[in-house]
This record gives C-alpha cells, structure tokens and sequence, in this order.
C-alpha cells in the first residue's frame, strides 16, 4: 500500500539550518583558526627560508638584509636569535677585505655585540 505522505516541498527563500552542538561550533572555531596559526607559522618561516637560501647561495648582503628585515619584524620568534645571528653572519662575510669600506664589519660587531647581549645563553 502507497503512503500518501509527502514531504513539504523545500522553500526557496530559506536556508537549511542545520543545528551543531556547542562542541561541534567549538571544533569549527578551532580549526579556522589553526588554519589561520598555520598560515602566519608557515610565512615567517617561509620568510627565513629565502634569507637562507640567500646566504647559501653567497649572496651576503641580500641574505643580511633579509635576516635584519626578519628579525625587526618578528623580534618574539624563536628564531629571532637565529636571525640576528645569521644577520651579523652575513655582515661579516660581505667585507670586501683589508682596505675596503669597513661599514660592514662595523655592523657585524654590532650586531654581534647585540646577540650576546640579548642571548647570553645561546
């Protein structure tokens, strides 16, 4: 035997709703935001990385302004030692030699300075 019940033709003018639990909305706001944490995580780090590849590939002056840019911006990072460190690094690497402008070494004592003031435990 056919039923004759039929189910109310859906309305165009409104959304379903479909009702979450407290928890279910808790879960959603948590994973938006790891996606966002994830994001800036993967940018600073993706920062660091082409200041990297900069003072591998020899190019110190390039890779220290990269590293100086890093450690201004994220002075909270755990890698802002590292950055600073690298910075001075590549300061130190740029010098020309004996009888050349000595800007650079200048900078890298500086920074260098700076480093152990700031991490004494590094």
């Amino acid at each position: 035997m056919a039923s004759t019940d039929h189910w109310p033709a859906p309305s165009s003018s409104k959304a379903t709703e479909i009702p979450i639990t407290r928890a279910q909305s808790e879960d959603i706001l948590s994973a938006r935001i790891n996606q966002k944490t994830d994001f800036a995580y993967n940018a600073t780090t993706a920062e660091l990385k082409i200041a990297d590849c900069e003072f591998e590939a020899g190019e110190y002056e390039t890779a220290a302004l990269l590293y100086d840019e890093f450690y201004k911006n994220h002075p909270a990072s755990s890698s802002a030692s590292y950055a600073l460190l690298r910075a001075a690094r590549c300061y130190q690497l740029s010098n020309q030699g004996p009888g050349r402008d000595p800007s650079s070494l200048i900078k890298a004592i500086e920074l260098f300075d700076s480093f152990l003031i700031k991490y004494p435990v590094s």
